[in-house]
């Protein structure tokens, strides 16, 4: 529990900012569950939970190249990870991080950063 004046920093990695298809959708959530929210519902929701929102960032570009760096490195070992992981495993991984890396990219699904305080 955050006590009076404690702060906790957390991002929102998908928060949509533009048009996205029903297959980038399935293909952005196929890791597990995932709320895709509009801009400026997070900081709805820490201010109906009676925090303060101290900070904002966006951080859509770190997202981008990171999964952009992952699926590039995991192809250099293309034939290694099918072995371990089965093809579609493989597949899905590369198809989940290109997705990623291009929404964000595009600045249609973006990752922003949250630093919010408990008032005293």
């Amino acid at each position: 529990m955050l006590k009076p004046g404690g702060r906790l920093l957390f991002t929102d990695p998908i928060v949509v900012t533009g048009p996205l298809t029903n297959a980038e959708v399935v293909t952005r959530c196929s890791s597990g569950f995932y709320l895709f929210v509009p801009v400026g519902y997070d900081e709805h929701v820490i201010v109906r939970c009676g925090m303060r929102v101290v900070a904002v960032e966006d951080v859509t570009q770190n997202t981008a190249d990171v999964a952009e760096r992952r699926r590039l490195a995991r192809k250099s070992r293309e034939l290694a990870l099918r072995e371990i992981e089965g093809d579609h495993d493989y597949d899905g991984q590369q198809e989940f991080l290109g997705v990623a890396s291009l929404l964000a990219k595009e600045g249609r699904l973006c990752r922003f950063a949250f630093m919010v305080e408990k008032p005293n």
